[in-house]
């Protein structure tokens, strides 16, 4: 019987295989292979999980609106004559997509109204939620949400941050952390 030898590189299921040597082939086709030697070489693994921790020393007020530390976090002072509201950057990879936020908070009197909003904003200064996490009455808790729209990073074209209104010094509402749970 006159044998030879054939090497292959498959992808199949995303893994690359590597079939030879020795993948024996008889001459004639009735006959069967007499071995096969499969190699697993490289597998294409799914998304892996991954969470970026923003601290509360990450976020500002802008407009003379003081950020300040309360409790372990960050509020605003309010100025008495415009809306003040915290922002903190976000730096994710390209190509990144975000799967939720969760906002720890601290709030002492209940009753008013505080959110945080994970935004992208576009190089004409045009910005658009991908998601926001209203924050509940609770004396300290945190709020999440799975719900983003645009959820891919596009790092060439957008730049993101998040958004918070409500955490206000003088109520004694503060936001400690915001986690962001994202799959590369």
């Amino acid at each position: 019987m006159n044998i030879q030898k054939i090497f292959f590189v498959i992808f199949l299921g995303g893994v690359f295989l590597l079939i030879g040597p020795p993948f024996l082939v008889p001459s004639r086709a009735e006959e069967p292979p007499e071995k096969v030697v499969v190699i697993p070489l490289f597998h294409d693994q799914s998304p892996a999980t991954s969470y970026l921790s923003v601290p509360f020393t990450a976020f500002v007020g802008p407009y003379g609106g003081l950020g300040a530390l309360l409790n372990a976090g960050a509020c605003w002072v309010n100025n008495g004559t415009i809306l003040v509201w915290l922002q903190a950057p976000v730096i994710l990879p390209h190509g990144a997509v975000v799967k939720g936020i969760t906002v720890n908070y601290y709030i002492y009197y209940g009753g008013d109204s505080r959110t945080v909003q994970l935004l992208r904003m576009n190089k004409d200064g045009a910005s658009a939620t991908m998601a926001q996490v209203d924050c509940g009455d609770q004396q300290a808790g945190h709020a999440s949400t799975t719900t983003v729209a645009n959820s891919a990073i596009d790092n060439e074209n957008y730049t993101y941050f998040l958004y918070a209104f409500g955490f206000n010094c003088d109520r004694k509402h503060a936001i400690r952390w915001v986690g962001i749970k994202y799959e590369k």
